[in-house]
């Protein structure tokens, strides 16, 4: 039986513990094993029972048995940041190339992971960069002025707040977050 087809088709299936135990039945030692395959769907298993350093070490040898899709990258760059080693996660962004360069939630994961590794402004490079390449998208613009407030750039939160009102219907979090920026920057009336 092709033991690396069982257990991707029981990954795909939900049956995770399944796909472990035919993942534990592959011979290591056989020469014509896809030992990146094997990582991968490994590293996934892992990564969907929860088993974050698990899975870390599984998608890490992947990417070194051999080259890996993009996904790979990413998979192992969400997995870094559920550990909380930001620049792990940022460097298998990286490593993911232009292939993500169109996917929103990276530079999301990309100004977060700055964010946390305290270098401000990158994060806010990030969002500007994303916004630029999705205008349509608010998020951005609202992370950006959710981190000008945390910073207490409060102007510059109460004008970009203002903006991203317009463009969007807000939340109630996001009223009262600009009413305390535009308080703080001392425009009482706005406020």
């Amino acid at each position: 039986a092709d033991l690396l087809a069982l257990a991707s088709l029981m990954l795909r299936d939900g049956h995770l513990d399944r796909a472990m135990v035919a993942l534990d039945q592959v011979d290591l030692a056989d020469e014509e094993l896809d030992l990146v395959r094997y990582y991968t769907i490994r590293g996934l298993t892992h990564l969907r029972r929860g088993e974050s350093e698990l899975a870390r070490n599984s998608l890490q040898s992947a990417v070194e048995a051999g080259e890996v899709d993009a996904v790979v990258h990413i998979y192992l760059a969400q997995v870094n940041y559920r550990l909380e080693d930001y620049r792990a996660a940022l460097e298998s962004l990286d490593r993911a190339g232009a292939a993500v360069a169109r996917v929103p939630s990276v530079y999301h994961m990309r100004a977060q992971s700055h964010w946390l590794l305290d270098e401000p402004q990158l994060a806010l490079a990030v969002l500007d960069q994303a916004s630029t390449l999705f205008p349509d998208d608010a998020t951005f613009l609202r992370r950006k002025v959710f981190f000008l407030i945390d910073m207490n750039l409060f102007k510059e939160a109460s004008e970009l707040g203002r903006v991203y009102i317009e463009r969007t219907e807000g939340k109630r979090e996001d009223f009262i977050a600009l009413g305390n920026a535009l308080r703080a920057s001392g425009d009482l009336d706005d406020a």
